[in-house]
């Protein structure tokens, strides 16, 4: 009698769910490319551009991994080979294979052999016009039927391809970091992107191992628009006094894997102030007020960059772990410069609701905005990309398990105190009037 009571738990259905879904995401539902990549250029050879060739090399893709100096180079092929040494004296792979996988990647600092390439995966730093010069210096070099793809976490895609002669070959490929061990592949496709070049950036995807959905443009598009709207209450409740502490265990209780102010110090206090800046001029008051973008750029100019200069809203020591590692004092002496006054007593709960709110209300925003074509694919890539605690099922099936009307009257809640950030999306309004749900 046990197991079968097992199998009708909310947590049970939730997992068989994401189980369908993530089945469902690694099938191609798009269909062969015109022309099969085989050759693969990857420009920039940084954690991420290393991590795509990493699980590139080992599924028959021959790889030119570029960068502009021999440092940045050495260091990508280090960590592509310790990762695959790894695989060797865990008996994954023999010696002979070791080698046979390292012989498909090619590591230069010039664009020779580009024009023999079918995809070019561009994953240089977050900034737009890096990214576009990028693209119009290769778009000198590569045959016609090459694949643009940008490794983007935010900048829209159709921005990128604002100047390229070949707009319908330009597509997002945002991968997680890190590549080799994070599941999703969240593919941006702009308007002028062509169906054939979906189907090249798909099949890739698949061929890598990856957990594919396909998202429409725009700021943030989907996975990192739920961070950014989430994290921005975050930075609310660091402004009304709460401990980084207190929020990460209120985030991790809820069953995020890293609490929601650690989150900020591994993804870099740099990058999320650079699309802070960019989300906020996309969606204003919606997303935060002003204080937010302003603060991130004065942790940056104080060098608080999270865990890769050894601080950000804690300190980082070797050795030091988790709930041990010490409040930055530099970060409380800043926050005081933006602080607010607190409408409530901030409890473990309300910290959670808050947080959560931001989160549910923006995916259901993005399927009502078509960012995202089912509450499948938003639930993958929140529990995939994200780390949305799979027990729960993804921030479509907990809105069912709890109920729409519920959710809808405590964000109407939240908005009498904390103001229209809170206005519940009208999707989220019309199903809990007609009593819906997002699967039937």
């Amino acid at each position: 009698m046990g197991f079968a009571d097992l199998g009708m738990t909310t947590e049970s259905k939730a997992l068989i769910g994401l189980f369908h879904g993530r089945t469902e995401c690694k099938k191609n539902k798009y269909g062969k490319p015109e022309k099969e990549v085989k050759n693969i250029g990857i420009v920039g050879a940084g954690l991420m551009g290393a991590g795509i060739a990493h699980v590139s090399i080992d599924k028959g893709f021959n790889v030119i991994l570029r960068d502009t100096t021999s440092k940045a180079l050495s260091r990508g092929y280090s960590q592509i080979s310790k990762g695959y040494e790894g695989y060797v004296k865990r008996k994954r792979l023999t010696n002979a294979e070791y080698d046979n996988v390292l012989s498909n990647l090619q590591c230069q600092s010039t664009f020779d052999n580009f024009e023999k390439c079918d995809m070019i995966i561009e994953a240089v730093f977050e900034d737009l016009k890096l990214k576009q010069n990028v693209l119009a210096e290769l778009e000198q070099r590569i045959p016609e039927h090459c694949v643009f793809a940008s490794n983007t976490s935010a900048l829209p895609i159709h921005q990128i391809a604002a100047n390229s002669r070949r707009p319908q070959k330009v597509i997002g490929m945002h991968y997680f970091s890190p590549v080799d061990k994070m599941e999703l592949l969240e593919i941006v496709r702009a308007k002028q992107t062509s169906d054939d070049t979906v189907r090249s950036a798909v099949s890739v995807g698949l061929k890598q191992g990856k957990v594919v959905i396909v998202v429409g443009d725009g700021p943030g598009f989907y996975t990192t628009r739920l961070i950014m709207f989430a994290g921005s209450e975050v930075f609310d409740l660091l402004q009304e006094g709460v401990s980084p502490k207190d929020i990460d265990k209120a985030t991790k209780n809820f069953g995020f894997p890293v609490g929601s102010a650690t989150l900020f110090d591994e993804i870099g206090i740099d990058v999320a102030a650079h699309i802070a800046r960019d989300m906020h001029a996309a969606f204003g008051e919606r997303l935060t007020d002003q204080s937010m973008p302003q603060l991130f750029q004065e942790l940056v100019a104080n060098n608080l960059h999270g865990r890769k200069s050894g601080q950000g809203l804690y300190i980082y020591q070797k050795g030091v772990k988790g709930g041990a590692r010490e409040i930055n004092p530099k970060f409380t002496e800043i926050i005081k410069n933006y602080s607010k006054e607190p409408k409530e007593k901030v409890t473990m709960e309300n910290i959670q609701w808050r947080t959560g709110l931001r989160f549910l209300n923006e995916a259901a925003r993005c399927l009502e905005e078509k960012i995202i074509t089912s509450p499948t694919d938003g639930d993958i890539g929140a529990v995939f990309g994200l780390g949305f605690p799979p027990m729960k099922g993804g921030p479509f099936r907990f809105i069912d398990t709890y109920g729409v009307s519920k959710i809808v009257d405590l964000m109407n809640n939240y908005r009498s105190k904390y103001g229209d950030r809170f206005t519940p999306t009208q999707l989220l309004v019309d199903m809990a009037k007609e009593n819906k749900k997002f699967y039937s």
